[in-house]
Formats: structure tokens, sequence, C-alpha cells
């Protein structure tokens, strides 16, 4: 008696309790998780790419930790590890009063970000379901003390308490120096990308007509003409042009005009969803109050448009518009005129073989500016360009931006060679002396992967002088441990069973059963596998069974151990003599791929006099360095 006084005895947990616990804490840590990994990995989550609700949430105020920037599912995800290693630690789980007021604090943090959430009309569903989980989490807290009120009194819980306490410390220590790390990276390389474009500007012939928007700000014969496809919904849009606006003020050899990109499929072809559903209408309203008043009437209408982020009603606009001095009956008629409309989709259609594929996109002199959203690139461009030495007179062309084609194959050539490790002996990788080395990280169950892989195989057989090696980088968590999601669920075992091909078979039994597996890459089964095994004259159940060997296993986490030292966040992952092919299909231009192996062969040694060389002649982009050797 005297040990149930001093240790009062808990009544059980209930399995509901139990349940709800368990399924919103998973919940919320996989779906935090690949928030996380978005943030970290630059991953592509499905439903979040560039303009979505989700970036617009991630990037607005609620989204970030106030002052220093942090995103918040950062500190999302460290709060539901902490949760878990209080809630699964051995002993009674009765919450402890210190305990309770932490989650319900939390929870109350979920409900005010559902409310925002709802308030702008944005839907990121993994936050959604971080939410969620965090409030089943929050319920089955709240049961577990009604259910002790009921018996004994609560027992404090301190030091699960303190060790969940450390366990989050750690979390958020661990993913914050991951952020503060990709961060500065990523700050690096869009200075490097600053400077390169810069120099590019730089070298290109200047002239006063050629790539423009209909309305232009600053002198007309300026040295740097700024032209930036924009997005009235675009918060990065906003910012951007009250840069540019003041940048062009305190100036008098810089110009800026803008051209309709709308991230809306009311007058957007490429965009299959709105991602914003007013663009289309905020555009249509900028250009009728510059068909009515002119180039000032216009850049008053963007600076009021862009100050309501694109969303206002006609009638709103029409009284801003009349205290401007338009015409109210005639600018009412050009907002209902199809034609205004045209001008917007005429701005996207000459976006669309540019590749342009967000907004905003920035081009200096028909040269697109890269590395923008660095502090003050755009100012820092355009002083170094007034630094620099006039360019000649020249009979060139009036400047344009170059296609999607040319651009993807100028940033091949200008990449840097990577390092890539070689595979295990088992399956050795490319030797140095070959002729043009090609390496595809893919997956077997990846459409653009097997599209990819068809068009270097078809060139390997046109053109023996190149060299290709295919690396699984499967899309599935379940042997690719960086990701969170699976959207791929039979690639990892797709690429055992031609890893194990290679182990019983060889180099020719892994090729029958690469182009099979990327064949039946949709009704992949082992008894289709044990078939094709049967005839390669291999037993098709040992061929299955050897998914297993530990040799089998080490080539393939080498793989995914070299994509992920690369930093891979698409597949498929392509690199041309050590260089990456950044973009290889556009929809303008199609695959870009042959014409890099073409440049890259003539990069090299050219074929001796009695094998001809059968294809025409490429001139590599004009460069303002020479291009770096291929990796030795």
């Amino acid at each position: 008696m005297r040990e149930n006084a001093s240790h009062p005895v808990q009544p059980p947990i209930s399995s509901a309790a139990r349940s709800l616990a368990a399924g919103g804490l998973v919940t919320a840590l996989l779906a935090s998780g690949a928030l996380v990994t978005s943030e970290l990995a630059s991953a592509r989550l499905p439903g979040c790419g560039a303009g979505s609700d989700c970036t617009r949430l991630s990037e607005g105020p609620w989204g970030t930790v106030p002052v220093i920037g942090l995103p918040i599912s950062l500190v999302g995800f460290a709060y539901f590890a902490a949760a878990a290693a209080w809630w699964w630690t051995p002993g009674p789980r009765t919450a402890g009063r210190s305990g309770r007021v932490i989650v319900r604090l939390a929870a109350a943090w979920s409900l005010v970000l559902i409310a925002v959430m709802v308030a702008q009309r944005a839907w990121c569903p993994y936050c959604a379901l971080s939410h969620a989980g965090n409030l089943l989490f929050a319920v089955a807290v709240e049961m577990t003390a009604r259910r002790a009120a009921t018996g004994a009194p609560a027992a404090s819980r301190p030091r699960p308490l303190l060790r969940a306490l450390a366990t989050g410390v750690l979390v958020l220590l661990g993913l914050s120096g991951a952020w503060i790390f990709k961060t500065r990276a990523d700050a690096d390389a869009s200075r490097q990308a600053l400077t390169t474009s810069t120099d590019r500007i730089i070298a290109a012939p200047t002239h006063t007509t050629g790539f423009r928007g209909r309305y232009i700000t600053g002198p007309a014969n300026a040295r740097s003409r700024i032209v930036v496809f924009t997005d009235f919904q675009c918060p990065q849009c906003r910012a951007l042009e009250t840069e540019l606006l003041d940048l062009v003020k305190s100036r008098d050899d810089t110009s800026l005009s803008i051209k309709h990109f709308p991230l809306c499929s009311a007058c957007n072809p490429a965009v299959p969803t709105s991602i914003h559903p007013r663009a289309c209408d905020a555009a249509v309203a900028a250009g009728a109050a510059g068909a009515v008043g002119g180039a000032d009437a216009f850049w008053q209408a963007a600076s009021w448009i862009f100050g309501r982020s694109g969303s206002f009603e006609s009638s709103e606009f029409l009284d801003a518009a009349a205290g401007w001095g338009l015409n109210r009956a005639e600018l009412e008629r050009r907002l209902h005129d199809a034609a205004t409309l045209e001008i917007v989709k005429a701005d996207v259609k000459e976006g669309l073989p540019l590749e342009i594929t967000r907004a905003p996109t920035v081009f200096i002199n028909g040269v697109e500016l890269q590395g923008w959203e660095t502090p003050g690139a755009v100012r820092h461009a355009v002083e170094a360009i007034a630094a620099a030495p006039s360019p000649a007179p020249t009979d060139a062309p009036a400047d344009a931006p170059a296609d999607a084609q040319t651009r993807a194959i100028d940033q091949w050539f200008r990449a840097s060679p990577v390092d890539i490790p070689p595979r295990p002996a088992a399956a050795p990788a490319l030797k140095d002396d070959v002729g043009v080395r090609v390496i595809l990280f893919g997956d077997y169950q990846d459409g653009f992967s097997a599209e990819a892989d068809a068009i270097i195989r078809a060139y390997v057989q046109t053109w023996p002088g190149t060299r290709y090696e295919f690396r699984h980088f499967p899309a599935s968590s379940s042997c690719n441990p960086r990701l969170t999601i699976n959207p791929h669920p039979l690639a990892c075992r797709m690429a055992r069973a031609a890893e194990s091909a290679r182990l019983l078979g060889g180099d020719l039994a892994f090729t029958s059963v690469h182009e099979w597996l990327f064949e039946h890459r949709q009704d992949f089964s082992d008894a289709g596998l044990r078939q094709l095994a049967t005839s390669l004259g291999i037993d098709g159940t040992v061929l299955v069974a050897a998914s297993k060997d530990a040799r089998v296993q080490a080539a393939l986490q080498a793989d995914i151990d070299a994509g992920n030292a690369l930093g891979i966040s698409a597949i498929p992952a392509i690199y041309i003599d050590g260089r990456p092919l950044a973009v290889w299909k556009t929809q303008s231009a199609g695959e870009h791929i042959t014409k890099v192996l073409d440049l890259a062969a003539q990069q090299r040694d050219q074929p001796p006099p009695s094998q001809p060389d059968p294809r025409p002649p490429l001139q590599p982009p004009p460069a303002t360095a020479p291009p770096a050797e291929p990796p030795r």
C-alpha cells in the first residue's frame, strides 16, 4: 500500500489515443520531411513547382522565421522529432502539465497557419498534412490527460520532456547548419552566374533596336536595355520592378520595358493550371491603360496593380485610372476588347521558344541576366556595362535572345567539369582515354530517362567513338534515403535486376535487361524478368535471387551515393565529358543531346581520314574565356 501511495499507478493509455498519436506523428514527420527535403536539396515536390501555392507560402512572411529567414518547415520538423522522442520514451505516456502546454501551443500555431492558407487561398498539401498530423497528436495528448484525471494525479515527466527538448534543439541546429550551408552555396552560385552573364552582355554587340517591350521608360538609346518577362501576381516581380524603376530614375544610360508572362492558363498555354489566377486580367488591365494613355499610363497602372498583388475588381481599377486622367469609357472598352488580351498572348508566345518557365526573367541587351536574385545584381550589371569600353559599331543583327537550344548548348559549353566517382570493380567505370564520355543518372520507371537513354544509345550506334554509361538513381525512398517521397516504388527492384544481370551474365546481359526494363517500366514483374533471363541463358530464379547479393547492393549504392554527391535533384541527369547538360530537351527545339555530343566530339581528336566525319561542322558558342578542359 505504501508503494502504491508513493508511486501512483496511471490508467493505461487507450488504443484510440495510441493510434491517433502514432498516426499524427508519422504523418507530420513525413509531410514536414518532404518540405525540408525541398528546402535543403532543392527537390521539386509534386504540385509544388515554381510559382505554386507551396512556393508562395514558403517564401511569404508566414513561411520563414522573422529576421533570420529560417524556413518554418525546418522548425516544424524539429518539433515533430522532439514530440516523437517525448511520446515514445519508455514509461507511462500520460502528459504532464508542461508537455500539454507545449503541445497546445503547437496545435494553436497549426490552426493559425491553416487560417493563413485559407485567407490567402493557397493550398499546400504537405503543409496541410503536417498541420493535420500535429492536430491529431494534440488530440491524443488531451485524451491521455483526461484519462489520467479519472485515476491518480498525472505525474510530471521532467526527464522525458528534457530529452525531447534536447532532441528538438539538436535536430534544429543540424537542419539550420545545412540550411546556412545551402544558402551560402546558392548565393555563391548566383554571384558566379551573375558575373558570367554580365561578361556576356558586355561582350555582345550593342544596338538601339531589337528586343524590347511595348512601353519603355528611360532613354531610347540606352546603353543597358532591360527587358523583364513579368507576372503581376508574382511577389518577386513586384520587388524587382520597384528596384528597376529606381535604377532607371537614377541613371541616364538605362531603359526598362516589360513583357507579360502570366502564370495563368487563361493566356499562357504553358501553364496547365493557373498558379496566379488573376495574372492575365492584371496584364490586360496594364495593357489597356497603356493603349489609352501611353507609356506613362502603363507604368502608373503597373505600379498600382503590383501594389495590389495583381488582384482587384475592374471597378476599382477604373476608379483609380480616372484619377490618372484616363478616359473611363475608352479604358473600359479596352479592358473587354479581345485585341488587348491578344497583346498579352503575343508576349507569352514570344517567351515560349525562349523556354521562359518563370517570372521574372531578366534580359539586358538581349542576353539573359542570370543570378539577378543576388541583392543589387541588376545595378551591379548595369554599372559594369557602363564601365566597360563601348563596343565598336557592328553590322550584326539587332539584339535578340538566343533560342532555347542555343542557350542549353551554351550552358553546357561553359559549365565546369565535375568529378564523378567510379563504380565498383564489378562494373568498371569509363576510362579516360576513350572518346566522348556520356553518363546518365536515371530511373527505369521514369519515362524521360527512357527517352534520353534511347537517344544516347542510338547515337552511340551511329558514332561508336562515344562511350555511354548508365547510372542508377531510383526515385524511391526504399533505396535512396535522401528522398522522402516514393513516386517510383518499383525503381529500386528494377535497378537491382539490371545489376544482377550484369553480375551473372556480364555487360551483354546487362544491356538486354536494361533495354527490357525501360520497355516494361509500366508492367514490370518478376515473372516477366524470369522469362527474359531464360532467353539469355540465365536461370530466372537465380537472377531474381541475385538482387540480394552484396555486390549488386554495392553497385546500386555506389551510383546513388555518386548522384547524391553531385546534388542531383531531377532525372535524367546527363553529363557529357564531365559537364552537366542541365537542359536536355525543350518543347520548342526538341532534344539537345545529339547537338552537344557532336560539339564534344569535335573538341576532341578528329576521326582518321579513313573514317570521314559525316556530320556537319559545328561552331562552339562564343566564349569570353577559354572553355574548360575535359576531366582527365
